[in-house]
């Protein structure tokens, strides 16, 4: 047997830490980046954080991982590939209904929408053979991530002679009641 001296060098295992792209709609809750990690040996897990803390309000973030100081990491060539978090903005909605005195339904809802956050302003319909009576106390606000009610009350008017609703007769009579 000849033994032959010489160098047997260990290669840095290729390694990815990538930060996966995501989208939210707004919630109000803290949404974090997730990452997926290629490459890893021996059940060895790669140190690194992420250079952003969870976000809440809506926009786009670039998130990106930053390697701890760790003496696993120096097994691996490892690349670091960023990726996005986008915070879409949330659509609120007002269901606006159409009652009558006693609170029956003289019309079909209405269902108006915006992105969370924006005002709204409701505007009562005419609506045939009815009279507006009451406005809600929130005919003006902001869209919110939950579902806003508002109830306009009307008067309504019999159906059994629509021909005369708002029609006034007049008789003129002289001072012996005779009409002239």
């Amino acid at each position: 047997i000849n033994v032959i001296d010489g160098t047997y060098t260990i290669m840095q295992a290729p390694a990815t830490i990538t930060v996966n792209g995501q989208q939210a709609v707004y919630d109000g809750q803290a949404h974090q980046a997730t990452v997926t990690v290629t490459g890893e040996v021996n059940a060895e897990k790669l140190a690194y954080k992420l250079d952003t803390v969870p976000q809440t309000e809506v926009g786009t973030y670039l998130v990106t991982p930053i390697l701890n100081e760790a003496a696993v990491n120096g097994n691996y060539d490892i690349k670091l590939e960023p990726g996005t978090l986008a915070i879409t903005a949330a659509t609120g909605h007002v269901s606006v209904h159409y009652v009558n005195e006693s609170g029956q339904q003289i019309a079909a809802d209405d269902d108006q929408s915006g992105e969370v956050g924006a005002d709204y302003t409701l505007v009562a319909p005419t609506i045939s053979g009815a009279v507006l009576v009451s406005t809600p106390t929130n005919v003006t606000g902001k869209y919110a991530l939950t579902s806003t009610d508002a109830t306009f009350v009307y008067h309504q008017f019999s159906p059994t002679n629509p021909d005369n609703w708002g029609q006034v007769s007049v008789r003129y009579l002289d001072e012996r009641g005779t009409q002239i």
